[in-house]
C-alpha cells in the first residue's frame, strides 16, 4: 500500500475554534500527480469536480454531495442502522438523519417482509 493510502493523523479544530484533536483519516480524493491528498478544498472543488461534471455534462453540484448520496444509500439499501449511519456522518443521534433523510420511498426501499422471509426460513 503507498502511503498516500495509509491514515494520515491531521489535526481537527472543534466548533469552538479552541479545542484541537488529532484524528486519523483515510484520504480518497488524491491527486493523481503526485498519489498526496489535495492541499485544500479549492483544488478539489474547482480543478476536479467542476472538471470531471463540465467533461461529463452534468450541472455542477459540489463535494458534499457525495456526503449526502452516502448517507441516502445506506439509508434505501437497509443495511445500516440510522444510529450508525449517524455515527459514520458525525452526529451524536439519529436525530438529525431522521430528520434530513427521512421521507421513506416504498418503492425505493428493500424488500423487507422477503429479507424476513429469507432470515426467518419461512
Amino acid at each position: 500500500m503507498s502511503p498516500a493510502k495509509k491514515a494520515q493523523t491531521v489535526d481537527i479544530v472543534a466548533r469552538n475554534n479552541k479545542t484541537v484533536r488529532q484524528h486519523k483519516l483515510h484520504f480518497v480524493f488524491l491527486n493523481t500527480k503526485s498519489g498526496l491528498p489535495h492541499v485544500s478544498d479549492f483544488v478539489v472543488r474547482d480543478r476536479f469536480f467542476k472538471a470531471h461534471f463540465c467533461a461529463a455534462g452534468v450541472r455542477y453540484r459540489g463535494p458534499g454531495q457525495c456526503r449526502h448520496t452516502y448517507a441516502s444509500q445506506l439509508l434505501t439499501t437497509g443495511v445500516a442502522s440510522i444510529d450508525w449511519i449517524a455515527e459514520q456522518m458525525g452526529h451524536t443521534n439519529g436525530n438529525m438523519i431522521r430528520q434530513h433523510y427521512g421521507t421513506w420511498i416504498n418503492e425505493d426501499g428493500p424488500d423487507v417482509v422477503g429479507i424476513l422471509q429469507l432470515a426467518l426460513k419461512l
